[in-house]
């Protein structure tokens, strides 16, 4: 997501914390901020309300993501059987 949030302009991608501490980084977490859907939602109000339809995709909180992936896969697997 740092690719797509916060590349600099030379193509440098920036975390939006600090690797060594996990502190936040403020001006690079108000960059990802921008894109945040729920904030630009606002933004885009009219068009919005112009769909037919709005898909948004998201993946339920498990104990290991790991895990999320390989149920995942086993769903693409069990459908392309």
């Amino acid at each position: 997501m740092a690719a797509c949030y916060s590349t600099d302009e030379d193509g440098t991608v920036q975390l939006p914390y600090d690797t060594s501490t996990g502190e936040l980084r403020p001006e690079i977490w108000e960059r990802w901020l921008a894109w945040d859907p729920v904030r630009m939602a606002p933004r885009y109000a009219d068009a919005l309300r112009s769909l037919k339809a709005i898909y948004i995709d998201a993946v339920r909180a498990t104990s290991s993501s790991s895990t999320s992936e390989q149920k995942r896969s086993g769903e693409r697997s069990s459908r392309s059987a």
